[in-house]
């Protein structure tokens, strides 16, 4: 067992009739599984709660809305299944269990090349009609690191270099020649990442172009999803199954009140586009 499993352990078992309460900005079931009060059969899930209902009344976030963007390739799982039979069954149990390790069907289905290059032309549509007239900016968010690499390639077709930017965390050598060398390229210092995610905020004018500054889009698989707050990020495109508590905060991204200093519109709602069909 984990420290944290130790610790709820001996406490429940010191203090086993104390009530306990959980401060957390993403409550899900197991949240209240862990911390709910039963009262006469029914789980009594908060002691004070603030929703999003909430934040939007009182200004301090924006609603999100959200659109399905095209989807022309699908999935047969039992077609899937039924090839996988056939190209590992002549590999011993040990060998499939290195394969199953290694492979994760879904996300090569994610990161087939015609599929990404629809995509990347419908985000870059999208963006170009869209977002980039109201001054904002936005996020895509992938499977994984190899991913961002590849949306990133595809998104050279439709962007200039300077208009994009992938924000992955380090890859180190131990990660397998192969995928270092996809991804070094994408290896930032701390400072460097600073500066990209400061210009990321900026609006572009005159003036920053000047300085050098076009970041418009940012492409990223696990970083910036929690915690990162850019009012200007209008729109995220989401090619992703993340769920629960990840896709709260990670939907959150887009949810913060912007004013435009240039124009001076006020952003009304954040967006989010869904690829993979999490909504």
């Amino acid at each position: 067992a984990s420290a944290r499993q130790r610790w709820r352990y001996a406490t429940k078992a010191a203090f086993p009739n104390a009530k306990r309460f959980a401060f957390t900005g993403t409550p899900i079931p197991k949240t209240q599984k862990e911390f709910g009060a039963v009262k006469a059969g029914k789980v009594e899930a908060y002691l004070d709660r603030y929703s999003i209902d909430d934040a939007i009344r009182d200004g301090a976030t924006v609603p999100v809305r959200y659109a399905f963007g095209p989807t022309e390739l699908f999935l047969d799982r039992e077609k899937l299944k039924t090839g996988y039979a056939e190209i590992t069954k002549e590999l011993n149990e040990e060998e499939k269990q290195q394969v199953e390790r290694r492979v994760q069907p879904w996300k090569e289905f994610l990161k087939e090349p015609t599929r990404v290059a629809r995509l990347a032309q419908d985000i870059a549509e999208d963006f170009r009609n869209l977002v980039e007239p109201t001054g904002g900016k936005a996020m895509v968010v992938t499977a994984d690191k190899e991913a961002c690499r590849l949306y990133h390639d595809a998104l050279l077709r439709h962007f200039d270099a300077s208009e994009i930017a992938v924000v992955i965390s380090p890859t180190g050598k131990e990660a397998g020649e192969e995928l270092y060398n996809k991804l070094k390229d994408f290896n930032m210092e701390a400072g460097d990442l600073k500066a990209l995610l400061k210009r990321f905020k900026r609006r572009i004018t005159d003036e920053e172009g000047k300085l050098g500054n076009n970041v418009k889009v940012l492409i990223v698989c696990n970083m910036l999803l929690t915690g990162f707050d850019a009012p200007i990020a209008q729109t995220m495109y989401l090619d992703s199954p993340i769920r629960d508590h990840n896709l709260l905060q990670a939907i959150a991204r887009t949810n913060r009140p912007y004013d435009d200093p240039v124009t001076g519109v006020s952003k009304l709602f954040g967006r989010l586009v869904d690829y993979v069909g999490v909504f």
